[in-house]
């Protein structure tokens, strides 16, 4: 049950429990020089980004191809199927697999299947790059078209790369030259090495969908109301101390998960955070043991889990979580503040 919190997050967050997680006796130690964020003169960027179509927004069914570089330095490759209504409604599936550079892939088994159906909202709004409002994006990445074009899928795409100014690596993404749709995109580590990419393979613009049954919440979710969702939760939430340069609240929710799975799952409180293009989910819940007389953090459990890390542990009464794909100790240093 150690991650089922993060299934409930209206992004449906769900992740593996993997082999490749290790705790770590963190102390209150924080690394970094980063601020709460601020736009600063941002608005003297002049020019508007180009506007993207994501497949969850447009009617769309797409083959595409995820490929993300593991702890092990070898890659791991997922075969997707994403679609889309147009009007809000899609449904991101798993049709193959291939771990640690296998020349073959395979057909999932059924708890990459599952693991799917329960992480898919996530994958889609949080995995996958969104860009934000100009001046946010500006202000944290200085922004190029890449001159000439790329064929993905058959269609002709205009290239685009976005590097941070904080350090925290770039991104690349190809948009349909005709209708802005994203089809593709690499991301790179500070060091500018790959980490992560996806491509489309196949894609159709005018699909018919039959009886579609489309992905769905795991437990509602809504606008955080203070004055009686502390109650709800049973914890007073505690506000982020640190966050990395360039970062700034999106916004902060409340998934009522008791509703639905009873009060041995306990609700969540989250903030999400944006520097434009990357994301940073700061998750706080109740324990549902009794706290430690030790106020302080003293652990933090740390996993990477296809190209996006968490860090979780306990601080007083509460269960916190940070999620994102910062480097590592960026979230430890987001974590270690939250005492």
């Amino acid at each position: 049950m150690r991650f089922l919190p993060l299934l409930l997050l209206a992004l449906s967050a769900c992740l593996p429990q993997s082999a490749n997680t290790d705790a770590t006796d963190m102390g209150m130690a924080v690394s970094g020089s980063g601020s709460a964020g601020s736009h600063g003169g941002a608005n003297a960027f002049a020019n508007s980004l180009p506007s993207v179509a994501y497949g969850e927004n447009i009617l769309v069914q797409e083959d595409r191809t995820y490929r993300v570089l593991g702890k092990d330095g070898l890659w791991d490759v997922f075969f997707e199927e994403l679609r889309a209504d147009g009007n809000g409604e899609f449904l991101l599936s798993l049709s193959a697999v291939a771990f640690d550079d296998a020349p073959v892939s395979s057909i999932p088994n059924m708890f990459w299947t599952d693991l799917y159906a329960t992480r898919g909202r996530y994958l889609v709004h949080f995995r996958d790059p969104h860009l934000g409002e100009d001046n946010i994006v500006r202000f944290s990445y200085s922004w190029n078209e890449i001159p000439g074009f790329n064929v993905i899928a058959g269609r002709k795409c205009l290239q685009y790369r976005a590097e941070s100014r904080f350090g925290f690596g770039s991104l690349e993404i190809y948009l349909d030259n005709q209708n802005n749709h994203l089809l593709g995109w690499k991301r790179f580590d500070p060091a500018d090495a790959l980490a992560a990419e996806m491509e489309v393979t196949s894609v159709d613009f005018a699909p018919t969908f039959t009886n579609q049954a489309w992905s769905q919440p795991l437990a509602s979710e809504r606008d955080y109301d203070p004055l009686n969702d502390d109650v709800l939760l049973g914890i007073t939430p505690q506000p982020a101390v640190y966050l990395p340069l360039g970062f700034n609240q999106s916004r902060i929710r409340f998934v009522d998960a008791e509703r639905a799975f009873g009060t041995m799952v306990p609700n969540i409180y989250f903030e999400h955070y944006t520097d434009g293009i990357q994301n940073l989910l700061i998750a706080q819940s109740r324990l549902l043991t009794s706290p430690s007389p030790q106020a302080t953090i003293n652990f933090a459990n740390r996993t990477d889990l296809g190209g996006v890390r968490v860090v979780e542990g306990v601080a007083g009464a509460r269960q916190i979580y940070v999620i994102g794909s910062l480097p590592r100790q960026e979230l430890l240093a987001v974590f270690g503040a939250m005492d």
